[in-house]
């Protein structure tokens, strides 16, 4: 913090204002840290900020399971006959969907449920344990069946039920493409933090140019789960 402050400017209230860019690849946890950091610093969300999240993570939850469903094939993975009307439902939908109510359908949730708890899912889940990360890839080119989106099928029953409101750990684990420069100011103490956040997309990167003038601190992430695969994104040469 001293070394920042060395370098920090001063805001019209003559507080010390440090500018902080995260950088990184996609789905590195940028947009994660910078959730905590209105966690702990800004007193958290809102009902309205909850409500926005709402439908990303209804979609999120039906791109996950859409991903493994139409992995399992090549696994040589099969779905339990019980089962298919819940698959060939959960197929028919669009993986962007947009939910324009409070709530997870009933009739999704139950097949999402039901397909959950298919054993064949359960060994699809085993086998990219096994593989690694990055094995199976969504639509969103979103590698499934972690801890994050397990956590949204563990809580289907309070996703289903009227007037849901995402909690804390629902927002952290929603994870939506980041697009552009989002700019967040935080204070601690008698300094004011402006945190940047870019998307880390190959395309997006050419827009880190225009955040660097007057950084007072950068921060470099890297997802610790990456270390072993390629995601949707990435080129057949290694290219990051």
């Amino acid at each position: 913090m001293d070394g920042f402050s060395a370098r920090a400017g001063k805001t019209k209230q003559g507080l010390q204002e440090v500018k902080m860019l995260l950088l990184g690849a996609g789905d590195s946890g940028k947009t994660t840290i910078l959730k905590q950091l209105k966690l702990n610093f800004e007193g958290g969300y809102n009902d309205r900020e909850r409500k926005l999240h709402r439908n990303d993570i209804f979609s999120i939850t039906v791109a996950s399971m859409r991903s493994v469903l139409l992995a399992m094939p090549q696994l040589n993975v099969p779905i339990q006959p019980g089962n298919e009307s819940r698959k060939e439902l959960i197929l028919g939908l669009n993986p962007n969907l947009t939910i324009n109510q409070d709530y997870l359908p009933r009739e999704i949730s139950e097949a999402l449920r039901g397909l959950w708890y298919d054993p064949g899912f359960l060994t699809a889940g085993r086998a990219e344990e096994q593989v690694g990360r990055g094995a199976l890839i969504d639509e969103r080119g979103t590698p499934e069946l972690g801890g994050v989106t397990k956590g949204f099928f563990h809580a289907l029953e309070r996703m289903s039920t009227p007037g849901y409101l995402p909690t804390d750990q629902d927002i952290l684990r929603s994870r939506v493409k980041t697009t552009g420069i989002v700019e967040n100011v935080f204070k601690v103490g008698e300094t004011h933090y402006r945190v940047f956040d870019v998307g880390g997309q190959r395309s997006e990167r050419k827009k880190w140019i225009n955040c660097f003038d007057g950084v007072n601190a950068l921060v470099f992430m890297v997802s610790l789960s990456d270390d072993h695969g390629l995601g949707a994104r990435d080129s057949v040469d290694g290219e990051p």
